[in-house]
């Protein structure tokens, strides 16, 4: 999962004026470009840490030698990084717990983001929701 609005949040300023020149010259190719950069930035972000993440497990399962699946299980278990989700003595399922609090803390993140930019991009999107609908209906922009 891509959280773009953590980008748009941390590049406040830039995020503004190309909303802007959009709606003042029409500068569309400079907005897909400032969008992409974001995509760009926050996937690399994601990987490496998702990267981080598997590295420092794998380590921590190396250093154990060899092990059945159940001892693997259990190293992973007591450190809290598996958590039995089924309840179940036999065909037990496990959450990830790190990875998916990558994503909790992610999603936290953009819920923080997204209520920011709304309050303060309100008035730039309703004028930008204007101009493209002039544009898709081939006429003048108010």
């Amino acid at each position: 999962m891509l959280y773009l609005s953590l980008f748009l949040k941390r590049n406040r300023s830039e995020y503004y004026d190309k909303l802007n020149a959009v709606r003042t010259y029409g500068d569309f190719e400079g907005w897909i470009k400032f969008f992409f950069r974001g995509v760009a930035e926050i996937s690399i972000e994601a990987t490496r840490a998702i990267l981080r993440l598997r590295e420092e497990h794998i380590t921590l399962l190396m250093a154990s030698g060899f092990a059945t699946a159940n001892d693997i299980v259990a190293r992973f278990v007591e450190p809290e990084l598996l958590q039995e989700i089924t309840g179940k003595q036999l065909r037990r399922r496990f959450a990830y717990v790190p990875y998916l609090e990558f994503f909790t803390q992610a999603d936290a993140c953009l819920e923080r983001a997204d209520s920011a930019l709304a309050s303060e991009a309100a008035p730039l999107t309703g004028r930008m929701s204007a101009l493209f609908a002039a544009i898709t209906e081939k006429r003048s922009f108010p």
